[in-house]
């Protein structure tokens, strides 16, 4: 009688302490479905933010190819080691390339070797200067002679470290045969009227 009571009372005891265990893993899988759920939403909020994140920046990239391969100036970038990273279709067109060719090029590789080390010595000057610099340089293009001016910007980081050099080229040997001629005229104006002071000063000469 008394061997019956207490397998009841240990069948009543298993009973309980497996509802409580059911009960106590129910609320942790609700628990743990929540965390869940939520970190899945934060995951989605993430992945859309990564989406206009990176539609933002293909945007802003088309718009500056646009506008750089729109501009009649041919603009070329170098790291600090004077080797290109890109350049816009005008400065490519100039070197016979496609765009996307420059990309791990030096000057060696479309210049001669003295106007080539020129170019990177004024890619020095801007990186240790840490300042804008003009240049001008004459090169022979099918056979012409051109004037080229080429104005050159550091290129820094976000930490302010110059990291680069963007170059912007203009072809401006119309604009300095344009200048030479001015400077000739003024030249023969200025011999034209010296003559007449003269010839008026031989006259009042003469007249004593």
């Amino acid at each position: 009688m008394i061997q019956c009571n207490i397998r009841n009372i240990t069948s009543a005891g298993s009973g309980g302490g497996l509802k409580k265990s059911r009960d106590e893993l129910e609320i942790r899988v609700k628990e743990r479905t929540s965390e869940l759920a939520e970190a899945n939403r934060a995951l989605v909020l993430e992945i859309d933010e990564h989406k206009r994140a990176e539609k933002s920046l293909l945007d802003s990239e088309r718009k500056y190819r646009t506008l750089v391969g729109n501009i009649p100036q041919a603009i070329f970038l170098k790291d600090r080691n004077s080797v290109y990273i890109s350049c816009n279709d005008k400065y490519a067109q100039d070197l016979k390339i496609a765009p996307e060719e420059i990309a791990g090029k030096t000057d060696y590789e479309f210049q001669p070797g003295e106007l080539a080390e020129k170019n990177r010595a004024g890619d020095r000057k801007i990186i240790e200067t840490g300042e804008t610099g003009l240049f001008e340089e004459k090169y022979v293009r099918d056979g012409q002679e051109r004037i080229i001016q080429t104005i050159k910007n550091p290129v820094r980081d976000e930490k302010g470290d110059v990291v680069g050099v963007l170059g912007i080229l203009q072809d401006i040997t119309e604009r300095k045969r344009t200048e030479e001629e001015l400077q000739k005229i003024d030249k023969l104006e200025s011999v034209g009227t010296l003559a007449v002071y003269c010839h008026d000063f031989n006259n009042i000469l003469a007249g004593y």
